[in-house]
């Protein structure tokens, strides 16, 4: 099944080019059975989504970095552990992540509007009690 939107095109790209890569080359013999166990279970939730719902993985990915972008502190240990290209870890500090985020975002961008911080916070953790009470959406 084609995805339907243009998030849905993307969260596909990003499973078959991105997430779905790094987690192979994540397995080695040098990894427990248990770890191993733990990135194939990954993998299946991942194409189980690209499957169902790519749109999701997609927002799943621009939650999680926003997440990393509002916590400074933790935002500067993952910076400083030097795991990502120096254009990356710009990314992942300096808010740049307003490209993926949600499509109430894009609505707000091409509208004029300004979102206010506070705001968004309460909508993501609107969002995110949803999330655990429909695990569907």
């Amino acid at each position: 099944m084609e995805p339907e939107t243009e998030a849905g095109v993307v969260g596909r790209e990003l499973v078959s080019e991105v997430i779905l890569p790094s987690l192979g080359e994540k397995k080695s013999s040098e990894l427990r059975a248990s770890e191993l166990e733990a990135i194939t279970t990954i993998e299946r939730g991942v194409e189980d989504l690209d499957r169902t719902n790519p749109d999701l993985l997609v927002h799943i990915l621009a939650d999680i970095v926003t997440r990393l972008q509002s916590n400074q502190e933790l935002s500067s240990k993952v910076t400083n552990l030097g795991l990502f290209p120096d254009s990356m870890a710009t990314v992942v500090t300096s808010g740049d992540a307003s490209d993926i985020a949600s499509p109430s975002e894009e609505k707000a961008a091409a509208n004029g509007e300004v979102k206010s911080p506070i705001g968004e916070m309460l909508y993501t953790r609107w969002v995110e009690q949803l999330r655990i009470k429909w695990p569907i959406l």
